[in-house]
């Protein structure tokens, strides 16, 4: 089963410094019929302007992963620990290969941190493909796991549904995910228990 959320129909928080699309309810944002999907609970698209920035917050019992489309993004945490992440091959402090990412899903974060991903606490795979017009990538699914799927640029199809740019999904019952890109594009899947 495939439930297609699209980018039109998520919320959107805009403080002029910083413009946010919101998959699931978050901030001011509430939608009582998206609150999340199995343990992943937010999932936003931020534009900030250049220079601008969050001012410090805390987070409590939370992994935060940041995936960086264009720009710069600097951060510091309450510890004092921080750092800029320049656009490079790169994910957050973990590097991966983004040619690599244009030929096959490539695995940024598990559990595990198996096969060079980055090691989180939850039980997810997160997954990143390039994905060029025409071109066709497919993943599959463990047993008995979910997935969102998140088209973070360009568009696609997957198993038969037609996503956008800043469409997400949540997928159940589907042990294969097969993509064929409608114009280049990048997606993200998280894979979930």
């Amino acid at each position: 089963m495939i439930e297609l959320r699209s980018a039109e129909a998520r919320g959107r928080t805009d403080w002029g410094w910083l413009d946010s699309r919101h998959t699931f309810s978050f901030g001011e944002y509430h939608d009582p019929a998206h609150m999340g999907f199995r343990t992943l609970r937010v999932i936003n698209d931020d534009r900030v302007k250049p220079g601008a920035a969050f001012g410090r917050h805390g987070h409590r019992d939370m992994e935060i992963l940041s995936y960086v489309l264009e720009g710069v993004l600097e951060h510091q945490d309450s510890s004092g620990g921080g750092g800029v992440i320049r656009l490079k091959p790169a994910y957050g402090q973990q590097a991966f290969d983004r040619d690599m990412a244009s030929r096959v899903f490539v695995l940024l974060a598990s559990k595990e941190g198996r096969d060079g991903s980055l090691q989180i606490h939850q039980d997810v795979d997160l997954w990143v493909a390039s994905i060029g017009g025409g071109e066709r990538r497919e993943l599959r699914l463990r047993p008995s796991r979910h997935a969102w799927i998140h088209v973070a640029r360009g568009s696609v199809s997957m198993n038969g549904t037609e996503f956008d740019e800043g469409d997400g999904a949540a997928v159940s019952g589907e042990d294969r995910l097969a993509f064929i890109g409608q114009q280049a594009a990048e997606v993200l899947v998280f894979d979930l228990a």
